[in-house]
């Protein structure tokens, strides 16, 4: 199986703080455990480390995980740069208008047909309103995690 997880779930998975956090934790533990693979906009690194980076500020605690970079890393990521050669390759025009960080990750999970995981309510109307299979956390656990 292979997902398409929003900046938020991975946010949630590595932020302790997030109130989800618990939530983010059991997926992490569920993708892990079945070898899921993850594909993500690069940028959505940058989300995540900047979210770190806040909590680190604000509450004096936050790193990141060096399982996001790594070969042998738990976590089987596929980054795809958002450059010219994806504006040519993803653009569709059949998906409503969306805040473009959004789309970003609807066009990779339409393009591939891969799940879509995200708490974002507004994202996951319009992925589902294209036919992606797409679940918040809770959702995508009670279905997969049996």
């Amino acid at each position: 199986m292979e997902i398409v997880l929003d900046s938020s779930v991975l946010t949630d998975m590595f932020v302790k703080s997030r109130p989800r956090h618990e939530l983010g934790r059991r997926l992490s533990d569920y993708i892990k455990k079945n070898d899921i693979r993850i594909t993500i906009p690069m940028h959505a690194i940058l989300e995540v480390k900047s979210a770190i980076d806040s909590e680190r500020l604000t509450r004096g605690q936050g790193e990141m995980s060096k399982e996001f970079f790594t070969e042998d890393s738990p976590l089987k990521l596929n980054t795809i740069p958002i450059d010219q050669k994806f504006l040519r390759e993803y653009h569709d025009l059949s998906i409503s208008y969306i805040k473009s960080g959004h789309l970003i990750f609807i066009l990779i999970a339409k393009k591939h047909g891969y799940k879509l995981i995200t708490e974002d309510l507004t994202q996951s109307k319009v992925a589902k309103s294209v036919g992606i299979e797409t679940y918040i956390m809770e959702e995508f656990l009670d279905k997969y995690n049996k």
